[in-house]
């Protein structure tokens, strides 16, 4: 008689939604507190429809169950005396939450929820903490709904969660830290006497990249839900923010790895 094969869990990675910001998910007719409609952007059209098209390709996968894995800045808060906010009310932000979450909840049987930076999630990470609470995500070891750094067994495959993560600055050196955190996170296992992980997911950053091939860990730096924004003009034109997530499907302890990345039309240049 024959082992019986456990039926394959997809997990959905999503990060850096920025709700709140112009230049980033947004529902369509929002209405605000004052009862005002936000018309979206051509750009908010186009990262919503994508928004859409990940969690269509995340449930036709049609695996047994979907788990997914949110990993910070899910608002953008008030900062740096950014003016590229369509209100700057929270609870504006947390209602369009709710209705951009609203079918990644009811596909998920599970949501783990990993605390942003402090500029965009408040002390504490109040803001985030807060999804947690509204998504019902799963607690941690203090009863918290959202945690700094979680580790998430998936189908016996174990993920290391945070938000902060290494890149490097460069294109061609964009990679480089993705290849030393590995050995980073097995030296804080060793010390912890803790498995070591298979993947590890890292975000923040607003741009796609993985760990070379040959790495003890898979390591990946998760695109965003935000396109370039004032902040990141001033800090470098020649970067621009991958857009997208990741879906991982996992079965035995084994997984396959998909990135869905969407690359938004560039304006051509002009002309006489």
């Amino acid at each position: 008689m024959g082992f019986l094969k456990k039926s394959k869990i997809t997990v959905a990675v999503v990060s850096d939604t920025h709700i709140g910001s112009t230049v980033a998910l947004c529902p369509q007719n929002m209405r605000l507190d004052d009862g005002q409609t936000i018309n979206l952007s051509t750009p908010q059209k186009w990262l919503l429809d994508n928004w859409n098209d990940f969690w269509k390709r995340a449930k036709e996968l049609d695996n047994k169950e979907i788990y997914i894995f949110l990993l910070g800045d899910t608002f953008d808060n008030i900062h740096h005396g950014t003016t590229q906010l369509w209100s700057t009310n929270e609870a504006d932000w947390k209602r369009a939450a709710l209705e951009l979450f609203d079918i990644p909840k009811r596909l998920a049987k599970h949501i783990f929820s990993i605390r942003g930076t402090t500029v965009h999630t408040k002390g504490g990470g109040s803001l985030d903490e807060e999804v947690g609470i509204i998504l019902g995500s799963v607690p941690d070891s203090l009863e918290n709904r959202s945690s700094w750094t979680r580790r998430v067994y998936v189908n016996d495959v174990l993920f290391d969660l945070a938000h902060k993560g290494p890149l490097g600055r460069l294109p061609w050196t964009t990679g480089n830290m993705l290849n030393r955190l590995p050995y980073e996170i097995m030296a804080k296992c060793v010390k912890e006497r803790t498995e070591i992980p298979q993947v590890a997911l890292r975000s923040h950053n607003h741009t796609y990249s993985t760990s070379s091939e040959g790495t003890p860990i898979f390591t990946v730096s998760v695109p965003a839900w935000q396109l370039c924004t004032e902040y990141g003009y001033n800090l470098n034109p020649a970067r621009i923010s991958d857009i997208g997530g990741l879906l991982f499907e996992c079965w035995e302890g084994k997984y396959e790895y998909h990135r869905v990345l969407y690359a938004p039309e560039v304006e051509k240049a002009w002309r006489e």
